[in-house]
């Protein structure tokens, strides 16, 4: 085919829209003849979409509860409530379940089976990782205590205070 027309859905928030334009100025401009059509929708209405398996592409994200690969490859075995896209592998699953029962003690074992499996993922392509998310934060140096996290939540605020004896212009203190 000269030319290909599809349609991505996203959520209807700034972020997504502005991530769905990038995409689809890169897929237009490296692709010639190939359009993207973005159609924003409430969250709702597009999971209701994709549990349906009724579309074409959609844009989605995750970030990690905890610091392992399986926080992102369990989402895509068969029955997993995140998984919206109607994929299965008997074998990226059973590689899985390994990883997550009896090779658990068995670290390069154990790495192997999650690279053998994202290696299967990554084949198949139900879902293409396109970036990774990167933050920059700026803190007024008055505030302390605040913990930044790598994977969770963003931040943890139990222990944050206000130091007034600190300078909010230089940082430095008065």
């Amino acid at each position: 085919k000269k030319e290909f027309t599809f349609t991505m859905n996203t959520q209807d928030t700034p972020a997504a829209k502005i991530a769905a334009e990038y995409i689809k100025s890169q897929i237009e401009t490296n692709l010639p003849g190939v359009t993207l059509k973005i159609k924003q929708m409430p969250f709702k209405q597009k999971t209701t979409l994709e549990l349906a398996n009724n579309y074409e592409t959609s844009y989605s994200g995750w970030s990690p509860d905890y610091p392992d690969p399986t926080a992102f490859l369990e989402i895509m075995t068969k029955g997993n409530a995140q998984n919206n896209t109607d994929w299965g592998n008997e074998e990226y699953d059973n590689l899985i379940k390994e990883a997550n029962g009896s090779l658990l003690r068995e670290s390069d074992k154990r790495n192997e089976a999650l690279q053998k499996a994202e290696s299967i993922l990554l084949h198949d392509a139900p879902v293409a990782p396109i970036y990774q998310k990167g933050e920059a934060h700026l803190t007024n140096p008055q505030v302390k205590g605040l913990q930044y996290h790598k994977v969770g939540p963003d931040t943890t605020l139990k222990h944050v205070y206000i130091d007034k004896s600190i300078d909010r212009e230089t940082g430095k203190k008065k």
